[in-house]
C-alpha cells in the first residue's frame, strides 16, 4: 500500500548500506573483521540490534580485539 511505501525504502536502503559495507570490509579488511560485521549485520534477523547482544561462538573475537587494539 502506497503509505507503507516510506517505510519500506528505509529498509530496503538499510539492507544497501549494510550490504556496502560488508563488500567494503571483506574487500580492504582481515578476515575476522569482516566475518564478524558479516555474522552480526545480516547473519540473523535480531542480531545487533543491541550493543552486545550478538552470539560471539562464531566471531574470532581476539582477532578483531587486537585489530581495535593494537600493541
Amino acid at each position: 500500500p502506497p503509505h507503507a511505501l516510506e517505510a519500506l525504502g528505509r529498509l530496503l536502503v538499510q539492507r544497501l548500506v549494510l550490504l556496502a559495507q560488508a563488500c567494503l570490509l571483506r574487500r580492504h579488511a582481515p578476515a575476522a573483521v569482516a566475518d564478524g560485521f558479516i555474522a552480526t549485520r545480516m547473519g540473523n534477523a535480531c542480531a545487533g540490534r543491541v550493543v552486545g547482544a550478538v552470539d560471539s561462538r562464531a566471531i574470532d573475537v581476539a582477532a578483531v580485539l587486537a585489530r581495535a587494539f593494537p600493541a
